[in-house]
């Protein structure tokens, strides 16, 4: 968004004659520049104190060396296939999360931002114009982002159907475009001819992404549903088929934009204003179901992580010769909360999520073993330690 800020900058002092006007923007250009510069180098002593035990290639996958090597895969023909296949994903998951309002508010950011360019070239483009521009640009650069840090999402051996279905990097700004497209729906001569158009585009987009799904070699059965909100109403764990989750969300998806159509075709006949409001309506019931389901059920167990990370912190300050041992054995990090807790404690992290551990080699009179709740190795470290905590998600276990 601060490079799409920029860029509108400088479009708006090259439009503009005064060279006062675009020396000043070119001052704060350089300014960005060298704050960019700045944050860069804050990021790369940050990295290096936090991760300093992570290997190089770990590091430089989410870095511009990472970046550079995503993008090298898109230039021969089977990186283009990649390509369409992913973007089929990522479009896919904005045309279901809003019920086909984003396509209304992407076409209206595209016919506003060639309107503005127009009027800049006839020397007077108003505030909201350049406005129209920037959002049009932050909205395109943030969908690459998704593209790009998840280049490959498609590829039949990734089982992640987030991934695919992907949410998290653009879901901040589907308010901006369900806002923006309720207004031109309401606006538009074409509402009929636009909407069918824009069911067509949809159904395509299902089609590609049915395809992608039917060729996974896992079936996509691992699905994180904080990374696809928008498309997780019917999301239950263990995902047996993934198909049929995914036909259940678009059902969704059409009855909602069938409901979406109706109010705007009565706002339009009978001008009743409040009867858009049942959009808003639409969307909190959305909201509050995704809350109930997905955060008020965590909430005890997060917090009692948290609280675990407090106990340990007292173990560890009466027990300071002890070193402390975890086990993950897959799923939810939860470990993470508990350092998050207690910060100045020096966990090691034994991997025990593709192949099991024999749990007597890590459990001592000298160290603090943590384990999931309810692990494969509770009964051994029952019998074997004296003191146990059981809090959260997880078991820590200790001998005085």
């Amino acid at each position: 968004m601060i490079g799409a800020g920029a860029l509108t900058l400088i479009i708006w002092a090259v439009s503009r004659s005064e060279k006062k006007v675009f020396s000043r923007v070119l001052l704060l250009i350089g300014l960005i520049v060298i704050l960019f510069a700045i944050s860069f180098i804050i990021k790369e002593v940050v990295t290096a104190r936090i991760y300093s035990e992570t290997s190089e290639e770990t590091l430089s996958w989410n870095d511009y060396s990472g970046i550079a090597y995503r993008l090298s895969k898109l230039f021969n023909a089977q990186g283009i296939t990649v390509f369409i296949k992913d973007f089929a994903g990522k479009a896919l998951y904005l045309w279901a999360a809003t019920y086909g309002l984003a396509s209304w508010g992407i076409a209206c950011l595209i016919k506003k931002a060639v309107s503005a360019f127009r009027s800049i070239n006839d020397k007077n483009a108003s505030f909201i114009e350049y406005s129209y521009i920037f959002l049009f640009l932050s909205v395109f650069a943030q969908f690459m982002v998704a593209m790009i840090y998840l280049i490959g999402a498609s590829d039949p051996y990734n089982d992640r159907l987030d991934i695919f279905l992907h949410g998290r990097y653009i879901d901040f700004f589907l308010p901006i475009l369900i806002a923006i497209g309720i207004v031109e729906m309401v606006d538009s001569k074409h509402l009929w001819l636009m909407q069918i158009f824009f069911v067509l585009a949809g159904i395509i987009l299902m089609l590609i992404a049915r395809k992608v799904i039917l060729d996974n070699i896992s079936g996509f059965v691992n699905a994180h549903s904080f990374t696809m909100i928008g498309m997780s109403y019917f999301l239950k764990k263990p995902l047996i088929s993934s198909i049929s989750f995914f036909f259940k969300e678009l059902a969704l998806s059409f009855s909602l934009m069938a409901v979406t159509v109706i109010i705007v075709v009565i706002y339009r006949k009978f001008k009743i204003e409040t009867v858009l409001l049942l959009i808003i309506v639409i969307q909190v019931a959305l909201g509050v179901y995704t809350v109930g389901y997905y955060v008020f059920p965590n909430q005890t167990y997060i917090y009692g992580d948290i609280l675990l990370g407090q106990k340990l912190k007292e173990i560890r300050l009466e027990n300071p010769e002890k070193e402390i041992v975890t086990i993950y054995e897959g799923g939810a990090q939860y470990i993470e909360l508990v350092q998050f807790a207690d910060r100045e404690a020096d966990i090691t992290v034994i991997n025990a999520e593709n192949e099991p551990v024999n749990v007597y080699d890590y459990m001592s009179a000298e160290r603090i073993l943590i384990i999931d709740l309810n692990g494969d190795y509770v009964d051994a470290a029952d019998n074997f330690y004296e003191q146990k905590w059981e809090i959260g998600h997880l078991n820590v276990y200790y001998t005085p």
